[in-house]
C-alpha cells in the first residue's frame, strides 16, 4: 500500500513555495470507509488472518480423505466453536459478514422474492444480525432468530 504524492504550489511568481500532500491510491481508497459506510478493510483483515490461511494447507487432505474437515483438522474445533473462544477473531469475522451484507444484500433483495412467504428466519453468518435486519425491514411479518451471542450484541429488531 503506497500513498500517491501530489504537489500544489502557492505564492507569487517570484517566490514559489511547494507543499507536498498525499492522497490514497485507487486501491487504498477501498480500505477507507466510504460515504455509505463501506470499507474493504474487514475483508482484507479476515482473509489475511492466520486462522483462515492455515486450514488451506489441509485442502489436499480433504480430497484424499473425504471425511477430513480442514478447519477442524487444523484447530481441533469447528469454525463457530473456535470463534466462541477467540473474541478477536470472532469480531473480525462478524465485521466481514457485516460488510458482505452491506455490499450484497440490498441488490439481492431488489430482485429476490423468496422471503414473501417465510414466517420465521434463522440468520446464519449475517454479521451480528445485519442480514436479518435488512430482510426483516423489507418483510416485517418475518420472525427473526439468531445465535445467543449475536442476540446479546445486536440491536433490537422488529420481528
Amino acid at each position: 500500500m503506497s500513498l500517491k504524492p501530489c504537489q500544489s504550489q502557492s505564492g507569487d511568481a517570484i517566490a514559489t513555495h511547494q507543499e507536498r500532500c498525499y492522497g490514497l491510491t485507487q486501491l487504498t481508497r477501498h480500505l477507507a470507509t466510504s460515504s455509505d459506510g463501506v470499507s474493504s478493510a474487514p475483508m482484507v483483515l479476515l482473509l489475511s488472518e492466520r486462522v483462515i490461511l492455515e486450514p488451506l494447507y489441509m485442502l489436499k487432505n480433504m480430497v484424499l480423505e473425504p471425511d477430513c474437515a480442514p478447519f477442524y483438522s487444523t484447530y481441533g474445533a469447528k469454525f463457530y466453536d473456535y470463534m466462541a473462544k477467540e473474541p478477536k477473531f470472532d469480531q473480525l469475522f462478524h465485521d466481514f459478514m457485516t460488510l458482505s451484507a452491506k455490499v450484497c444484500l440490498d441488490e439481492v433483495l431488489k430482485v429476490y422474492r423468496g422471503f414473501e412467504e417465510v414466517k420465521e428466519l434463522l440468520d446464519v453468518g449475517g454479521g451480528m444480525g445485519t442480514s436479518l435486519g435488512k430482510i426483516i425491514s423489507m418483510y416485517p411479518h418475518i420472525r427473526g432468530k439468531n445465535l445467543p451471542n449475536v442476540i446479546i450484541a445486536a440491536p433490537k429488531l422488529p420481528g
